[in-house]
This record gives structure tokens, C-alpha cells and sequence, in this order.
């Protein structure tokens, strides 16, 4: 049911706002301040939720599709710079399978979807700059 999917989007949000933070030497590339140190185990976690969050780009129903696109945008500080990159992977093939709907998709879906885009793309050229 379309109420326990979007449920999981919201646990994916807390997960990874609220317990998978990059640390502070993620903060100089581009990352937020967090609790502490990053490790293999939660950023295996953080993909794990993401892939998570990432099958429901496709679902049959209006408000899980959009809402996938908000979450992003909503933890788009809380992930590192290679799950920024996957994260736009997952957006920019939602927008593509969007417009192929009736009358070109859902307007909310592409607007929540571009606007995580432009987000994640904002940051990671933060990073790129502080880099060089």
C-alpha cells in the first residue's frame, strides 16, 4: 500500500539525516558537519537506503514519486559526494521515465526531482571547487 511506501521514504530520511552523517573530514569536501566518523558500515548502509528510496522512483502512485524526489532534496547535505552522484543517477532516470506519462508527467514529480538535481549538482561543484 502506497502508505507503507511512503512511510519507508520517511525512515530513509532519518536514517540518513539523523544517523548516517558524514563526519568532519567530509565537511571540507563539500559535506555537513556530523556525529563523528563515516565508516564502510554506514555508508553501506546510507547506499543501501538510498537503493531503497530509489525503487520507489517508479511507483504507480503520483505521491510516492514525488516524494522520493523531495527526500533527496531534504538529505542532500547528510551524503557524501559519491552517493550525490548515485542520487542523480536515480533522479535524472525518474524525469526520463516521468516524461514518457500522459501529458508529460506529473508536474510535482519533475519539479521535486530537478529541484534535488540542481541541489546535489550545487554541491558537488562546491566540493569541486574546495578541492582545487
Amino acid at each position: 500500500n502506497s502508505k507503507q511506501r511512503l512511510l519507508c521514504l520517511k525512515m530513509v530520511e532519518m536514517i540518513l539525516v539523523d544517523v548516517i552523517r558524514p563526519g568532519p573530514e567530509s565537511y571540507a569536501n563539500g559535506g555537513s558537519k556530523g556525529r563523528g566518523n563515516r565508516n564502510v558500515a554506514s555508508s553501506s548502509m546510507a547506499r543501501k537506503a538510498l537503493e531503497m528510496a530509489g525503487d520507489l522512483s517508479d511507483d504507480k502512485i503520483v505521491n510516492v514519486r514525488l516524494n522520493v524526489g523531495r527526500m533527496f532534496g531534504n538529505v542532500i547535505n547528510a551524503l557524501s559526494l559519491e552517493d550525490l552522484e548515485y542520487v542523480i543517477i536515480i533522479l535524472e532516470s525518474q524525469i526520463e521515465e516521468e516524461v514518457t506519462q500522459y501529458n508529460g508527467g506529473d508536474r510535482d514529480v519533475l519539479y521535486f526531482a530537478k529541484r534535488s538535481i540542481y541541489s546535489a549538482k550545487e554541491r558537488l561543484n562546491i566540493a569541486a571547487v574546495s578541492v582545487n
